[in-house]
């Protein structure tokens, strides 16, 4: 596939944003196995939608359901946690 893409002049290939875009995954899930994140990428890649930005804006806006501030259901970790739980973690 000859596809590329423009970010600030810079010409990108898609092995190039699948790399750029499982990088910013990286920052976020540091544990992940580099391969998973790659895999991950190439699913967002594959997104039209998402392969229409930049990688890094592409990986940052598919994480936001992820993210503290995100709308519920998807912030049910970010609330406060009660009872054994919270003892667990040692949450004050």
């Amino acid at each position: 596939m000859n596809v590329q893409y423009y970010l600030l002049m810079e010409t990108l290939t898609p092995t190039q944003w699948i790399s750029q875009c499982a990088a910013r995954l990286h920052e976020r899930w540091p544990t992940v196995g580099r391969e998973q994140l790659e895999e991950v990428a190439i699913g967002i890649w594959q997104d039209g939608n998402f392969r229409q930005k930049p990688p890094i804006e592409a990986a940052t806006t598919w994480l936001q359901p992820v993210t503290v501030d995100a709308p519920a259901p998807y912030n049910a970790l970010a609330q406060p946690c009660h009872g054994p739980l919270r003892a667990a973690i040692g949450a004050n």
